[in-house]
């Protein structure tokens, strides 16, 4: 039952991290296109 929680819970902080780099990323590659 713990590992289940734990790794539930790895793969949802991942699915965060993942969605903060693409939107850092993303917003990056519009300051770089409105930059140039």
């Amino acid at each position: 039952m713990r590992e289940a929680i734990r790794i539930e819970h790895l793969s949802s902080g991942y699915g965060k991290d993942m969605k903060i780099l693409k939107d850092v990323s993303f917003t990056v590659g519009e300051g770089n296109s409105t930059a140039i």
